[in-house]
Order: structure tokens, then sequence, then C-alpha cells
């Protein structure tokens, strides 16, 4: 509905790709898109293999995850670890993983999203700017670091 809105206010080129398998919520999304009139502007990958998603991130012009609730947000951070600009839920993980590398939304507010997509698609300084962050901010997560730190709460856990 953002996204629909936004055609409706912008002369764009912008098209939006949704990638992931077809199961859960695929036929919503679907009909509500047909219902919208944008099926032309709107393009469904499927699954992308593990392998294939830097492509994929790097072909964006910048990344949207409007999610309600994330564990950890991992797409968020592999999308910023290729200097892809984001458009992220302010909610649960989300802002701890973003911080000021991207701009953050309400998941539930429509406007709060086109608002943020304009900014994106209009303002080719400002996605400079979010994907220099992103790169920064993302280098701040790393197994070894996460491993680290995982054995420190056990040796403190076991008083050794």
């Amino acid at each position: 509905e953002a996204f629909a809105g936004y055609l409706r206010e912008n002369d764009t080129e912008l098209n939006l790709v949704m990638t992931g398998k077809k199961d859960w919520g695929y036929s919503e999304a679907s009909r509500r898109i047909a219902e919208l009139g944008i099926e032309e502007k709107v393009k469904f990958t499927d699954y992308v293999e593990e392998e294939d998603l830097p492509v994929i991130y790097n072909l964006a012009k910048f990344f949207i995850y409007p999610s309600f609730y994330e564990g950890f947000g991992l797409p968020v951070l592999e999308a910023m670890s290729c200097g892809v600009p984001v458009v992220c839920s302010g909610t649960s993980s989300i802002p701890e993983i973003v911080q000021d590398a991207g701009i953050l939304i309400d998941p539930n507010s429509a406007g709060d999203l086109k608002d943020a997509i304009l900014k994106m698609d209009n303002y080719e300084s400002l996605r400079r700017e979010f994907s220099d962050k992103a790169v920064k901010q993302s280098e701040k997560f790393s197994w070894k670091e996460t491993a680290e730190q995982t054995i420190n709460v056990y040796k403190k856990a076991l008083n050794v």
C-alpha cells in the first residue's frame, strides 16, 4: 500500500522486488498488488540461494524491511554489509542493528514507509550517506564477535 501510494504521487522508474519463497502470504500479497494495480512494478523472485543474495542486494537502490518482529534481523545486516541503504522497522532488534545507518519506520504506518521511500528514491546524497554508515555499522557484527561474547557469558555464568 505504501509503494502504491508512492507510485500514485511520484513519477519514478522504481520497482519493488520481493524475495523469498512463494509460500506463506504470497497469495494474499499477489491479490493485494493486483487490487492496487501495480503488478507491473512489483517483481517476485521466489527463493534466492544464499550465495546469490549479495547480487540481489547490490542491484538494489535501497532495501526495505518493514518487519513487525525480528529475533535478530539478519537480512538487514546482510543488506548493510553490501552497502545498501536500508529502510526498516523501528521495532524489536532492528534499531540496535541499524542505529543511525538507515531510516527506521513504524511498520504499522503506510505513511511512514511511503515517506521513507520518497527520501531514498529522490535523494542520492542521503543514500550515499546511509550506504557509508551501513558498511561501518555492519562491521560491528561478526560470527567471531558473537562467539567471543557467548563464551564470556558462559564464563561469567560458571564463575570461570
